[in-house]
């Protein structure tokens, strides 16, 4: 017979024990990539989707600001003690502006005593004349027992507010 053409064709072919065993091993490698990266794409997607929520929750948080004009922020305030009332009411620094109040305390009525409107009158033996702040009734006091009455009422007062800080906390 007379040969019209050469060429290659794949066909299949038996192997040798050596390349057997290397088979094998690329085998093994291959299961362990692919392993490998199935654990990697899970990893990398959950950090898309993770960052996908965050985006999400980015993108709401800016829609609620937007549709109601305002967002929460640091303000300083004042906070004022209206005795004729019983409350205290809570004024934004900012604007000046009333927005909120509560009822006075035991604590805050007792800041009153330290606290007036006027200036106490003084006179040169060293006292202070003031008006009582439930009574109505004229106090005087030697400026040291004032003194004394002005540090305890403070102390309290510290302590209260640190107490009812911490509560909050």
């Amino acid at each position: 017979m007379r040969v019209l053409k050469r060429e290659q064709i794949e066909l299949p072919t038996e192997l040798t024990q050596d390349e057997f065993n290397l088979r094998a091993r690329e085998l093994a490698d291959a299961n362990h990539e692919l392993v490998t990266e199935r654990e990697f794409q899970k990893e990398a997607k959950g950090a898309m989707k993770l960052r996908l929520e965050k985006l999400e929750q980015k993108r709401t948080d800016l829609a609620r600001i937007v549709r109601a004009r305002t967002e929460p922020r640091l303000v300083d305030v004042e906070h004022h003690a209206d005795y004729t009332h019983g409350v205290v009411e809570f004024y934004r620094m900012d604007t000046g502006t009333k927005y909120g109040h509560r009822p006075l305390t035991a604590d805050d009525r007792q800041l009153k005593l330290m606290e007036t409107p006027e200036a106490p009158a003084r006179d040169l033996t060293g006292t202070v004349t003031f008006t009582h702040p439930d009574t109505g009734d004229p106090v005087t006091m030697t400026l040291e027992e004032l003194e004394k009455v002005s540090k305890k009422l403070q102390r309290a007062a510290k302590a209260a507010q640190d107490a009812q800080a911490s509560t909050k906390h």
